[in-house]
């Protein structure tokens, strides 16, 4: 039997199994176009049912990816969010607009959770490895999402930028594109990097977050 995103030969498959990871993949592109109805409620809506299938379904850990991603977002938008100005009314904190700042860490944990099933399944397991692989499925999946979100969605800013390599979407200042580009592999550094590192020297409980659950020795 030919592998899949959920077997290999030496680790028992994470929960979930495959048939819910593609019924869980169809499902995020539908609510994606959904926020066509109505981009702020339709994006809560999908955010919390998103993050309540990954604890419930997959087991997946999404307390540290997410606020791991939210600190990314708030630092990030702290010197550009003034250049976030939408063609439509957008919800504030202070000048820092909500929906980027919930946004990243919404994309970054489902990064996270899919790059580390596609890593797994591939067989990469160094750090350097999982970070490649993860930054691999960003890039592409970030113009996606941008492409489809102004192209369908209607989210769109007022601006007189250029699209992204003459694509009609992220239409943002060139050190802006750089810092956007760079935010997902400061979150996959910092993630895969540092934390999952700390996680199983601290011994905290929970799967490894970018592969194979950690299998705990129990001495005699």
């Amino acid at each position: 039997m030919l592998p899949t995103p959920d077997t290999d030969a030496t680790t028992p498959p994470p929960p979930g199994g495959a048939r819910a990871a593609w019924l869980f993949a169809a499902g995020l592109i539908v609510a994606f176009l959904s926020w066509r109805i109505s981009p702020g409620p339709m994006f809560l809506a999908t955010t919390l049912a998103t993050l309540v299938v990954l604890r419930r379904v997959f087991a997946f850990p999404v307390a540290a990816p997410y606020l791991t991603a939210l600190a990314v977002a708030g630092a990030y938008l702290h010197f550009w969010g003034e250049t976030y100005n939408y063609a439509h009314p957008s919800l504030h904190f202070g000048k820092v607009p909500l929906f980027p700042l919930l946004a990243w860490p919404y994309g970054l944990t489902l990064l996270l959770f899919w790059s580390g099933r596609l890593a797994r399944w591939l067989g990469v397991t160094s750090t350097a490895g999982r970070i490649a692989v993860g930054y691999a499925v960003f890039a592409p999946s970030l113009v996606a999402v941008e492409w489809v979100g102004y192209q369908f969605c209607d989210i769109r800013l007022s601006s007189h930028h250029a699209g992204f390599l003459g694509l009609d979407c992220i239409h943002i200042p060139p050190a802006m594109t750089a810092v956007y580009f760079a935010n997902g592999l400061v979150f996959l550094v910092v993630m895969i990097g540092v934390v999952e590192p700390l996680r199983v020297r601290l011994r905290w409980p929970g799967r490894r977050l970018t592969a194979e659950p950690v299998r705990e020795e129990i001495e005699p």
